[in-house]
């Protein structure tokens, strides 16, 4: 079985690999492994490049630099603490080591021990101070290039910070707790999601920011209101239920065999962290994430859309978020009431009747416009000549749409009974004509022919069946040349 149609299988219908082993094996067939671990690692990294959301990389003159000054690894300390001490084991300024970086240089610090969290599982690096003896950092980016490498990218702020010294490390507990609102959010949506929607629906991406959520999955259609809505209750459902969210070091085979969900194709090590919200949700992740659910205050959905054959895209917003998008949203209602002149109970109500009568209203328009159409073909406007024994009818109306112009000389052939109607309008400095025939002349003179010499006179192309043929172009003055042309193509019998 080829490597594309199992991975389709397992992509879209969420059709696990080893049934399809099952399947295969009882029908002598056998699998395409290669193929299948292929596009699946074309499609997540497809899904990376979607999400806006790269893993940081460290040139291998940087790596030997590192290696050479003996850094250890760097002790993560941050699920349990927001401020820690550490040695700084190298200044990194561009790709260069220094032994200290002073005010207003920009500078990558490596320590030790460190409670920011590091860029990583689609969750944004903390922020925060490093703040030692002589000198202040402003923390602005952390990333992981290599598993147990932290760089604290930032700005000296004050003073000078030296390789060696011991810093303080203050992370911003602000956006680090929004972040953790947002990620933990993520699992719920993610659970939500296959409860609703089904198994089929995988992660393929997130972004987990201190404003802002992205939870890319498989999906092969776009989601209905309902199901928005849906999404919505149940997530919200479980921040209400408070329930606490815990989180075990296991082996990877244990957190699988208990109902963990890992993505497959990343890379675990023999131990990985399993975070479980009651029964509803337990993932291998290893962000920051809420004690208790309701510490996620309220969950909201922003838009949901499609980045990829068979990838949904939902954005959504957690807690003084969320509280700041409905206030928005609250003030453009009152906003709305004010236009409508009524009070926000009666805005939907108002806005129905509005619309009503903007459609009645309409409907009276085209009526006039209609009566005035026919107006126009019984005065006696334009030019009707009588050319080799056929009826020519010329006229100019300046300001009507096309569909007025088929009115109008639908009324005008009505009247005539046999004869060519030829019509011309000039709207917002675009020329338009149009060409109908009675049946009676279609086939000696049919409008989609007769068309083409006129429209070339504007400037543009037309065309149309042998009744009834329209034109538009880009020459306003030479739309009178156009109509009096149409005499001369009626004596010729379309000669051009």
């Amino acid at each position: 079985i080829p490597g594309q149609k199992l991975f389709e299988l397992y992509d879209t219908y969420g059709y696990p690999l080893d049934l399809a082993a099952d399947s295969a094996r009882d029908k002598g067939l056998t699998l395409d492994l290669e193929g299948f671990q292929a596009a699946l690692a074309e499609q997540r990294e497809r899904a990376r490049k979607v999400s806006g959301f790269e893993t940081a990389k460290v040139s291998e003159v940087l790596r030997a630099q590192l290696k050479s000054t003996a850094v250890m690894p760097t002790r993560f300390v941050g699920y349990e603490q927001l401020e820690a001490e550490g040695i700084v084991q190298a200044i990194l300024k561009g790709e260069q080591l220094a032994e200290e970086a002073v005010e207003g240089e920009e500078v990558e610090l490596v320590l030790d021990v460190t409670p920011f969290y590091a860029e990583g599982g689609g969750q944004v690096g903390d922020h925060g101070l490093l703040i030692g003896p002589e000198g202040r950092v402003e923390v602005q980016e952390t990333t992981k290039p290599a598993p147990d490498l932290f760089l604290h990218k930032g700005i000296v702020r004050a003073g000078r910070v030296r390789k060696g010294e011991r810093l303080k490390a203050s992370v911003s507990v602000v956006p680090r707790q929004n972040a953790a609102r947002n990620h933990t959010a993520t699992h719920l949506v993610h659970a939500a999601l296959r409860e609703l929607l089904g198994p089929h629906v995988k992660q393929y991406g997130s972004l987990v920011a201190p404003n802002r959520l992205r939870f890319d999955f498989a999906h092969f259609k776009p989601l209905s209101s309902r199901d928005i809505d849906d999404i919505e209750s149940m997530v919200n459902e479980h921040v209400r239920r408070n329930n606490a969210v815990r989180t075990h070091i296991m082996g990877v085979q244990e957190a699988v065999a208990t109902g963990a969900l890992a993505f497959f194709g990343d890379k675990y090590g023999d131990q990985v962290r399993v975070v479980s919200i009651n029964t509803f949700s337990k993932e291998l992740c290893g962000g920051t994430h809420c004690r208790h659910t309701g510490e996620i205050g309220v969950f909201k959905i922003v838009s949901e859309t499609g980045v990829a054959a068979g990838v949904r895209r939902i954005e959504a917003q957690t807690g003084v978020g969320a509280h700041e998008l409905l206030r928005q949203r609250d003030t453009e209602l009152d906003e709305l009431a004010e236009v409508l002149k009524t009070n926000r109970s009666d805005v939907l109500p108002k806005a129905r009747k509005l619309v009503t009568l903007l459609k009645e209203k309409e409907q009276e328009l085209e009526q006039f416009k209609a009566r005035f159409a026919s107006g126009q073909a019984s005065a006696d406007s334009g030019q009707t000549k009588t050319v080799a024994g056929v009826t020519v009818h010329v006229q100019r109306v300046d300001g009507m749409e096309m569909k007025d112009l088929r009115t109008l000389a639908d009324s005008i052939r009505d009247r005539l009974k046999s004869g060519v109607i030829v019509l011309g309008s000039v709207k917002d400095d675009k020329p338009a004509l149009l060409v109908a025939t009675t049946p009676d002349l279609s086939a000696r003179f049919p409008a989609g022919e007769l068309i083409k010499p006129l429209a070339a006179e504007i400037g543009g192309t037309g065309g149309g069946r042998p009744e009834m043929a329209q034109a538009g172009g880009k020459n306003p003055a030479r739309l009178e040349a156009a109509l009096k042309k149409a005499f001369e193509l009626v004596r010729q019998g379309i000669q051009r």
